[in-house]
């Protein structure tokens, strides 16, 4: 019994290292590129002869944009005011646009309609775009996709309602 003990004991051990060799093993991350008999290029985590480790650099990241408006209060309904509703009605959700360089237009829907002294403000991946009253004209616009959002404010920069983002595509002409 205690030889047993005594086997069962030296295989735990050898059991604990071996796992430990591969968890710590140097190469266990590589990735090895190769090509094969017929031509084409092979990445692999095993490592062969005519196989090349690759230096695998880490991604490049991006902090989600900040809200770049000027200091504005925003505010819901606080009982003197009716509630709005912004709309954005073209472009269509998800839309793509294969010539970034071609003009388009944004046209909202407010309800109730705007009063003196409202406006409406065009937001483009949470950039002031431009102000008005009904319908914007972007043109130029960077390749990828891009959020639209349409703000409903007073004189004072207040707040007084914002669509849903409506996201779009565009695309390099040609």
């Amino acid at each position: 019994m205690k030889a047993l003990k005594s086997i069962v004991g030296v295989f735990s051990l050898v059991l604990v290292v071996s796992a430990l060799g591969i968890v710590m093993h140097p190469h266990a991350s590589e990735v090895y590129k190769s090509v094969d008999e017929s031509g084409n290029v092979v990445f692999t985590d095993q490592s062969a002869p005519q196989a090349e480790p690759v230096d695998i650099q880490e991604l490049n990241t991006m902090a989600p944009p900040v809200d770049r408006l000027p200091n504005v209060e925003r505010s819901g309904n606080n009982g003197q005011e009716p509630e709005y509703s912004v709309i954005i009605t073209k472009p269509e959700d998800q839309q793509l646009f294969p010539n970034r360089l071609l003009a388009f237009e944004v046209t909202v829907e407010v309800t109730p309609r705007l009063e003196r002294g409202q406006q409406l403000r065009l937001l483009i991946d949470g950039t002031l775009h431009s102000t008005g009253r009904g319908s914007f004209t972007v043109k130029n616009l960077g390749l990828g996709e891009h959020s639209l959002e349409v703000e409903l404010i007073m004189s004072a920069n207040k707040v007084i309602a914002r669509s849903s983002a409506v996201t779009i595509f565009t695309r390099q002409p040609g």
